[in-house]
């Protein structure tokens, strides 16, 4: 009799706990659109010269070299992508470009460019901060310019 008991208020506490686990789907009605006035609590000023990775550049004279300095802000994300394209009105030449991380490590691996080209490079997580970039222009008849920046 007593073992009867015990399987019977088992079973009800079971039958209780499964009860009262179980999801229950709730609707909650939409709000109306209420027209609010917009209240400016502060003003903030951002130096947008810590967030923004701003194409660096210029024209290279034909066969000479020249050093960028493109900034990497802070980011969230795992990769982050390099970006380079020249143009020039000579067809023949190369740019080779040399990409030194802020601690001076050269990370760049054996990047040419053509003289009307453009490439893209992805780095897991590189550091933050100022970058080197060297380009170098061999063989072309012209000058040659160029545009590189971080995405985004």
């Amino acid at each position: 009799m007593k073992l009867n008991m015990m399987k019977r208020i088992g079973a009800f506490l079971l039958a209780s706990s499964m009860t009262l686990g179980t999801t229950i789907s709730a609707f909650a009605a939409e709000p109306e659109e209420v027209a609010t006035e917009e209240t400016i609590i502060a003003e903030y000023t951002i130096n947008t010269a810590d967030y923004d990775n701003d194409p660096v550049g210029g024209t290279i004279a034909s066969n000479s070299s020249a050093t960028y300095y493109p900034r990497l802000s802070s980011y969230l994300g795992f990769t982050k992508q390099f970006y380079a394209g020249t143009s020039s009105s000579s067809s023949t030449g190369m740019v080779l470009l040399y990409l030194y991380n802020p601690s001076g490590k050269l990370i760049s691996n054996d990047w040419i460019l053509g003289v009307n080209d453009y490439g893209s490079w992805n780095f897991t997580l590189p550091s933050s901060g100022t970058y080197t970039l060297r380009v170098s222009v061999q063989g072309t008849t012209a000058p040659v310019s160029i545009a590189a920046s971080w995405e985004g």
